[in-house]
């Protein structure tokens, strides 16, 4: 999937800007990350897409045609788009792709719904604060799905007990040893188990007339830093 998957298509079809307001993803936790240093899990180099590629790995596991089952939103034409480019790339790529209709309204719900036909599901995912503990036990904990009913924010539905294990020992750790520690975790999962790829991080273009100074991103937030700006004479 991570080779078939259209990136620049998908980022062109959903109004962004390739290398501005959308920058190739590697790690689980983005840039700006306390101990965050780069890996690479599949060699795949920026929005590269590798049709061919991804056809090989597929008859190499007998799965040609693996059905692949997303959701779309009807009515959003934006989505349309987006849900047409991809449902492109899979099939050049020896997918057999399946896109599942629902509202902007229903997304959400349907998203959530362990229960709802579909395979795969994309999410969208911005800490609280800049530190590993705000991306990994969210997205990758262990959710008792048969109790809960609910994925949480762990749309992977990866459930591994030394992962957790791992995650709450990390959080007992002093603070000094915690960043390079979810890092390593990070790091671990991604070439173990791959549960999931990151598609792009989002970037933010901020315009502002030249008199405006002290405007930059709160990388956080994703806003201007309003407590830096002031206005020039």
């Amino acid at each position: 999937l991570s080779w078939a998957y259209p990136y620049k298509n998908v980022i062109l079809a959903s109004g962004l800007i390739p290398g501005v307001t959308a920058i190739p993803a590697s790690n689980l936790m983005p840039p700006g990350v306390p101990g965050r240093k780069p890996y690479n899990v599949t060699g795949r180099a920026g929005f590269d897409t590798n049709a061919a590629k991804a056809k090989a790995l597929l008859k190499k596991a007998n799965a040609l045609g693996y059905e692949i089952k997303f959701l779309f939103r009807t009515d959003d034409p934006v989505n349309v788009q987006v849900k047409d480019a991809i449902v492109k790339g899979l099939t050049e790529a020896g997918f057999k792709a399946t896109p599942v209709p629902t509202t902007t309204a229903n997304y959400t719900a349907a998203r959530d719904n362990v229960n709802e036909d579909i395979n795969v599901r994309s999410a969208g995912w911005c800490s609280d604060w800049p530190s590993g503990s705000t991306w990994m036990p969210p997205v990758l904990g262990s959710t008792d799905v048969a109790k809960s009913h609910s994925f949480g924010s762990n749309y992977s539905a990866f459930s591994n007990k030394a992962a957790d294990q791992k995650m709450d020992a990390i959080q007992r750790m002093p603070l000094a040893d915690q960043a390079a520690a979810w890092n390593a975790l990070d790091k671990q999962i991604a070439f173990k188990y791959f549960p999931l790829f990151p598609t792009y991080y989002t970037g933010i273009a901020q315009a502002h007339g030249s008199k405006i100074n002290g405007d930059f991103d709160d990388n956080t937030l994703g806003m201007p830093t309003w407590k830096n700006i002031w206005v020039s004479q």
